[in-house]
């Protein structure tokens, strides 16, 4: 994942900027961008990556709830979506846990597509 290059100020900066990837949701995300000073670009830039990548992952969890309906009625259907909720569930905890580290470092790592628009909805 390439930076973007949006350094962090302040050592309040990368706690918000943390807060948004530990307590999940786009209401925390949404509060920490909007309470967050207007010049502090590094925890707007988390918070807006967070609220992109939470609605980005909207229809993948629907395609996944989805695949459970129709799948649920099979022996190998049952395993397939339990193998595939449980790969989603640990690569976004495992996702999560990483940006969350970075950003408390003070490193702004952008997503391939959702980081772009964060960075240019801050910048």
């Amino acid at each position: 994942m390439e930076d973007a290059g949006i350094g962090a100020t302040r050592n309040d900066s990368r706690i918000l900027a943390a807060i948004p990837y530990v307590f999940g949701g786009m209401i925390v995300a949404l509060l920490v961008y909007l309470l967050a000073d207007k010049k502090d670009a590094f925890a707007r830039f988390h918070a807006m990556q967070v609220m992109l990548f939470d609605a980005a992952m909207i229809p993948v969890t629907m395609v996944l709830y989805a695949a459970t309906v129709l799948l649920i009625l099979t022996v190998i259907g049952i395993c397939f979506v339990w193998a595939a909720w449980v790969a989603f569930v640990v690569s976004m905890i495992c996702l999560r846990v990483y940006l969350a580290a970075s950003a408390y470092e003070g490193k702004a790592p952008m997503l391939p597509v959702v980081g772009r628009m964060a960075k240019d909805q801050v910048a």
